[in-house]
């Protein structure tokens, strides 16, 4: 299953408020492949990947800020914002493309 990381890069302070706009400018931040069994949940694969872009040693720590409130996890296609609890699916994900400033 192939994942990606965008992160917002948004000037906007409230993001870590009110969570991911469409208005919100993206950056991916990473992008890799999943070797899952078919019966994993998409919460259970959210909630790992949380985990794993929170630790001081996760894979894009040198690059990007931790995975945050605002933040979008791509799994197949399918976009997932950080919400201040969990996640929630977008119905559409077409990123404004910018970097970190």
């Amino acid at each position: 299953m192939k994942f990606e990381i965008w992160s917002n890069v948004s000037s906007r302070r409230d993001r870590f408020f009110t969570g991911y706009d469409p208005a919100d400018t993206m950056k991916k931040s990473w992008e890799d492949v999943l070797n899952l069994s078919p019966n994993v949940s998409v919460s259970y694969i959210l909630e790992k990947l949380f985990q794993k872009f929170n630790q001081d040693d996760r894979p894009n720590g040198q690059t990007a800020h931790s995975l945050s409130i605002g933040d979008v996890v791509v799994l197949d296609g399918k976009a997932y914002a950080v919400g201040t609890i969990g996640f929630r699916e977008l119905p559409t994900f077409q990123p404004t493309i910018g970097d970190y400033k």
